[in-house]
Formats: C-alpha cells, sequence, structure tokens
C-alpha cells in the first residue's frame, strides 16, 4: 500500500511538472522538482529527474544553484542532468562569443588555451557546449581538388591544387601538426586490358606528423586547429608527371579519426575528458577527391608503321545520341613477308571517344566493342583473340559497336595497337614471348576519325 501511495505520488508530480511546460511560471516548478530530487523515496527522486528533463533548458538558470546543494544525492542528480539541460547563462553570451573566437583561432594557439579554459569557466553550460562545439557533429569536410588541364602527352606534367573545407554548420578539428592534404597518383591504367605480368606503381604524397609527448601539463587544445564552416585550410600544390598512356587517377584526401584530449577544470588541478570529432568518427572517417587525367599520344601525329596499315571504315558519321555506332577496324600487312599479330590483340589494343576538347568520354579495349555477332558466336570470338599470322596484303577486320553519349556534340573516334614492351615492366623474355607471341609485330599504331555529329532529340537537350 506504501509503495502504491508513493507511485501515485511520484506520478501526480510528473504530471505537475508538464502541466507547467510552456508557461512563464516554471521557477517555482523547477525548484520544487529540484528539491524533490533529494527526497527520501528513490520513486520520487526518479520521477523528479524526467520531469526536469521533460522541462528542457529552460529548466537550467533554476537548476544550476542547486550544484552547491548540501544534499549529496541532489547534487549528484543536477549533474547529471547538466549532460542535457546546462546552457551558458544569457548574461555570460557577450563573453562566450569572445571566448569562440580564441577557441577557433587558427595562428595563435595561446588563444585557443584560453578559449577552452574561459568556457570550462562558465560552468556545465560552457562544459556541454564546449563538447559539442569539439565533436564535429554538423561539419562536412570536403576535399577538392583541381588540375589546369585534363588531357595531356606522354611525359608531360601537370600541376594542380588540392585543398580542405568545411561545408558544414559546425567546425572540425585537426592536429596543428597536419601539413596538408594526402596525395596520391595511381600511374597507369591502360585503355584497354591489362597484360599479363603488368604492375602499377603508386606515388604518394603529402601526409600527418604526429606530435611528440611533452612534459608537464600542456593545454590540449593548443594542440589542434579548429575549421569552422566556410573556411578553407591546407591548400597544397599537387604536380604529377605522367610518363604512359592511359588514364591516371590522382586523388587527395584526409582521415579524420576521434581522440580524446584531457583539459583542466578552471581554477582546479582536476581535469576532464573530451573527445575530438566523435561525432564525425560516428560517420565516415575520410573526405577525398578523385579526378581522371588521360595521357594521350600525339593526335596530330599518330605513329604508323610500313609493315602494318591501321585503318578505320564507318558507314555513317551523323548518328542520334545514345544511338550505337557501327564500324570496323582493319589491320593490313603491306609488305612482303608474313607478319605476327599479338596475341590476345583485341583485349590490349584500345579505342577512346574524345569530345570536342581532346577528353576521352568512352574508352575500352576492342574486344570490349566487339559486334553482337562476333561475341554471340565463341568460336568466332576466340579467333579474334588468338595469335594471327597475315601473309602480304592479307588483313584481320574487327566489326564494331559502341553505344554513343547521350549528349549533343561533335566527337572524334581514336583507335590505336600498342604491342610494344612498354609499359610491360620487369617480364622475363620467355613470359614476352608468350604474350606476343614469336615473331610478332612489336610497335604502335594508331588511326582517327573525326566530325562524329551526335544529335539530342530537342526535348533532351
Amino acid at each position: 500500500m506504501h509503495m502504491r501511495i508513493n507511485c501515485l505520488a511520484a506520478m501526480a508530480l510528473m504530471m505537475q511538472a508538464l502541466f507547467c511546460l510552456g508557461s512563464e511560471e516554471t521557477p517555482e516548478t523547477v525548484h520544487r522538482l529540484a528539491e524533490q530530487l533529494g527526497s527520501d523515496d528513490f520513486d520520487q527522486r526518479e520521477a523528479a529527474s524526467k520531469a526536469l528533463l521533460a522541462i528542457g533548458e529552460s529548466a537550467w538558470p533554476e537548476l544550476e544553484p542547486f550544484l552547491k546543494s548540501d544534499s549529496p544525492e541532489v547534487v549528484l542528480r543536477v549533474r547529471k542532468l547538466a549532460r542535457g539541460l546546462a546552457i551558458v547563462l544569457k548574461e555570460q553570451e557577450p563573453l562566450l562569443k569572445e571566448l569562440l573566437a580564441k577557441l577557433h583561432d587558427q595562428t595563435d594557439e595561446m588563444k585557443r588555451a584560453e578559449g577552452l579554459d574561459g568556457l570550462l569557466g562558465l560552468g556545465p553550460g560552457g562544459e556541454r557546449l564546449l563538447k559539442k562545439q569539439l565533436s564535429g557533429q554538423g561539419a562536412q569536410p570536403k576535399v577538392e581538388l583541381e588540375f589546369e588541364r585534363q588531357v595531356l602527352k606522354p611525359g608531360e606534367k601537370v600541376a594542380g591544387k588540392a585543398r580542405l573545407l568545411n561545408i558544414g554548420a559546425a567546425p572540425f578539428w585537426l592536429e596543428k601538426s597536419w601539413r596538408g592534404l594526402e596525395t596520391k597518383s595511381i600511374f597507369h591504367r591502360p585503355f584497354g586490358e591489362s597484360r599479363p605480368g603488368q604492375s602499377w606503381g603508386v606515388r604518394t604524397g603529402g601526409g600527418r606528423k604526429f606530435m611528440g609527448t611533452r612534459g608537464g601539463y600542456y593545454n590540449p587544445i593548443r594542440g589542434w586547429l579548429a575549421v569552422t564552416p566556410g573556411a578553407v585550410v591546407g591548400e597544397t600544390e599537387v604536380e604529377h608527371e605522367l610518363k604512359t598512356i592511359g588514364v591516371h587517377a590522382a586523388s587527395a584526401m584526409i582521415f579524420l579519426y576521434k581522440a580524446e584530449i584531457q583539459p583542466r577544470y578552471a581554477g582546479s588541478t582536476d581535469t576532464c575528458a573530451m573527445a575530438v570529432n566523435s561525432g564525425l568518427a560516428e560517420k565516415d572517417l575520410s573526405a577525398n577527391a578523385t579526378v581522371k587525367l588521360f595521357v594521350l599520344p600525339d593526335l596530330e601525329n599518330l605513329p604508323q608503321d610500313k609493315r602494318l596499315q591501321l585503318t578505320i571504315e564507318m558507314p555513317d558519321k551523323q548518328m542520334a545520341a545514345g544511338a550505337p555506332l557501327d564500324f570496323s577496324l582493319t589491320l593490313r600487312n603491306a609488305q612482303n613477308g608474313v607478319v605476327v599479330l599479338e596475341k590476345d590483340l583485341a583485349k590490349y589494343a584500345w579505342y577512346a571517344l574524345l569530345d570536342e576538347k581532346g577528353t576521352p568520354q568512352v574508352w575500352g579495349s576492342w574486344h570490349s566493342i566487339l559486334s553482337p555477332e562476333t561475341k554471340q558466336d565463341p568460336a568466332t570470338e576466340a579467333k579474334f583473340l588468338e595469335s594471327r599470322e597475315l601473309a602480304k596484303n592479307e588483313a584481320a577486320v574487327w566489326k564494331a559497336q559502341l553505344a554513343l553519349p547521350g549528349k549533343s556534340g561533335k566527337y572524334a573516334l581514336l583507335v590505336f595497337y600498342d604491342s610494344t614492351t612498354e609499359p610491360i615492366e620487369d617480364l622475363r623474355e620467355e613470359v614476352l614471348a608468350d604474350v606476343l607471341g614469336p615473331g610478332s609485330f612489336r610497335g604502335k599504331l594508331g588511326a582517327k576519325i573525326s566530325g562524329i555529329e551526335v544529335k539530342a532529340p530537342i526535348n533532351d537537350e
């Protein structure tokens, strides 16, 4: 019976608090509930805590003085409630603005320390706000990577810039020793497929250096920099020398992680643990950007050979956007004697459809665009992937088909055959002989057809 009465009393207490929600006459209610936190009855203490949480942050100005209560139970519960209710008091707002500006200072680490110490000096409201500032929650890091051009010739250098910015609504944090974005360039991906034994090098730069340990107390925020909303930091010059024909992927990235700092409470030797970027750590820890760079042969001086002639035949140059483009590729032996074509030639020879700026829009191996009829007949397809011998004036013909882009414009079709040992790296002679075949043609051939006009329907423009 006694328990039932206590439960009813607790429920009545909660109902009374809820009834007062939204009313301006809450100070008396908060005061009454705060005193109830020290009740001898557990249910009533719990009900008072829940009722105060239901009132929200507006309860804090009346609740904060109870941190100095003579009742250990009241102090303990108010401290627990402060995690969700504590706010900076209105009269402290001018000082708060000044402290936040110091906390976010990019150049003076002592100001950052003063900002942190000052926020902790504002009491539970300042501590709660500081934890929110450090969490990274609401921040959105973004990496941008730009190059002066996208299409190059073999051996040319390309310069660009990588930068880190915050497009979110709250700051995120970097270690002070951070020296810029990590950049990476994958040296080469062929337009066609990879030959056996090919390996791809990777070059990296940038990166981070970590702070060493220091003796004595060191205000931990001095080791971190805030990237505030709209700020741009870490602009890094990027330069790559691209030697090999193909697709190169240059990237810039940053990894943000959850860390912990332990600042001191104002006027005390006690420290408190605070998580940095903990809100970001619950999501994706990294931000990155990748830009494709294309290395093409000299389109005005495509390589030719006296023994083999490479030609493209195309019945129609005016096509609808997205329509299949049919054409044929021919390799003809123009000299006396037999010429042996590379084994799996159709895989390693490649094509690229270039827009008006000369940028590849579609690319792949000759094998990837074999006509549907050829692909439907395994025996016919296999013929194109074997080593082939061409007598004088004999030709090997590949019928091909590719889907045109869905955007209007003028395009050029580039086809290329490269059976040199470059870019095969560290291949033993016996492996090379197996890849190319004994007596194979080893050289480079290119052909291009310009003036392919693609028109999209007017409604789709």
